[in-house]
């Protein structure tokens, strides 16, 4: 109810002129936090290959300078197309809640034209949902026994 309630009051407030143009494009953002409670004493590398499947290499001629693995702290971007449009994934240490936490932001870009219509726009963010939501649970599958609903006041 709040999505459809934002978005009439977003078609409403549109230009006369321009109730009907339609939209280049839509954006779905999700933005996930792996807190201790999550990693486990995990370093953040180790965490990412073992629990959220992202593997990164580093090149021996690197890594052979490394003096403590378990600090490494990756950040990775990257974006792919996908049948709705693009499938932005970008991972790093952030602070949430005055903690170091690892955080994950997925993004689905949906190419566009979209209609100006509430049905329309709404489908299309279901869609952009369903992509998100099916590759947290596919990426989590090893975390869900730890994973509770986070209750905000």
């Amino acid at each position: 109810p709040f999505i459809a309630l934002g978005l009439e009051l977003l078609l409403d407030s549109r230009a006369i002129e321009h109730k009907e143009t339609r939209f280049s494009g839509l954006r779905l953002r999700y933005i996930d936090a792996f807190g201790d409670n999550l990693r486990q004493g995990k370093s953040l590398t180790n965490f990412l290959g073992e629990d959220l499947g992202i593997r990164i290499q580093i090149p021996q001629a690197i890594s052979q300078f490394c003096s403590d693995p378990n600090a490494v702290r990756p950040n990775l971007s990257v974006s792919m197309p996908i049948k709705l449009g693009t499938l932005e994934l970008k991972v790093s240490e952030g602070w949430v809640r005055n903690a170091r936490t690892l955080v994950m932001d997925t993004t689905v870009l949906c190419k566009g034209p979209i209609d100006a219509k509430m049905e329309s726009v709404l489908v299309t963010l279901s869609d952009a949902h369903q992509v998100i939501h099916d590759s947290f649970v596919g990426m989590t599958q090893s975390l869900h026994h730890l994973m509770e609903p986070e209750v905000t006041n």
